[in-house]
């Protein structure tokens, strides 16, 4: 089961001269268990998910699970995306920038 926390929702008003409407960003960390690993059973583990909502029935969601079994750099990561507004579409490219891969 994942449990997810709201870490911080962005408001985003395009510049005016674009056909861009407004939308929110939602950022959540997200903690479950591991079940995979028999050393780990138990244990928590952290991802990172960004919901992108333009109007009340159209959003978009992108979620990473077990990016990390340390809280603080899950909320660190977290940080970073929501100074840069990353959107959903953008989180796994993103991450692969900033993990190096």
């Amino acid at each position: 089961m994942i449990t997810k926390y709201l870490i911080k929702q962005v408001d985003i008003t395009p510049d005016p001269d674009s056909d861009a409407k407004p939308f929110k960003l939602e950022y959540y960390l997200l903690e479950g268990e591991v079940n995979y690993i028999a050393e780990l059973i138990g244990k928590k583990v952290y991802g990172i998910g960004i919901i992108q909502k333009n109007s009340p029935s159209l959003m978009n969601e992108e979620r990473v699970l077990n990016f990390s079994c340390c809280r603080e750099t899950t909320e660190k990561i977290i940080q970073k995306l929501i100074k840069n507004t990353v959107t959903p579409t953008e989180l796994p490219y993103i991450l692969d920038d900033m993990l190096g891969v």
